[in-house]
């Protein structure tokens, strides 16, 4: 098989499984008044997610606020950074900018409610997962991209 195949396909893998645990977080510890547990009951889901609630919630390395209420939004960031990579075939400091695009709607949301201009809470920590998962897509990226390209 192509190596340049390989790296695309490991990298959807990946960035499924980094959206996944991310949702996974989020549907556990979060409260079910928020809109997307409404709209998981109008497609009848409520009963899955019950389930998932109430096998997982008393994981203790759930319970830090950080896991709870950042950490999905930086995995979130690494698996859209890392789908923008894939999708995009292009060179050097170009695709970087393209992820970096990724993370402008969550870090200019974060900015938007520390200035007041939406509605929601400036959190320094949501901040800071979206700049670290970002960050270390681009050095994931930068690292192994190489191997796996068909240049060498």
């Amino acid at each position: 098989m192509d190596k340049a195949f390989i790296w695309k396909l490991n990298n959807f893998a990946l960035s499924v499984i980094l959206l996944t645990i991310g949702t996974l977080i989020y549907l556990i510890k979060r409260e079910d008044s928020l809109l997307i547990f409404n709209w998981l009951r109008e497609f009848n889901l409520d009963i899955y997610i019950d389930f998932i609630r109430h096998k997982f919630s008393n994981l203790e390395m759930l319970n830090s606020n950080f896991v709870i209420y950042s950490l999905p939004g930086g995995l979130w960031m690494m698996s859209f950074a890392l789908f923008f990579n894939i999708v995009w075939k292009i060179e050097d400091i170009q695709k970087y900018i393209w992820m970096f695009f990724a993370m402008l709607p969550a870090v200019g949301s974060e900015i938007l409610q520390y200035l007041g201009m939406i509605s929601g809470t400036f959190d320094m920590l949501d901040l800071l997962a979206y700049l670290t998962g970002y960050l270390i897509i681009v050095v994931y990226v930068h690292t192994f991209e190489k191997i796996f390209s068909n240049k060498n």
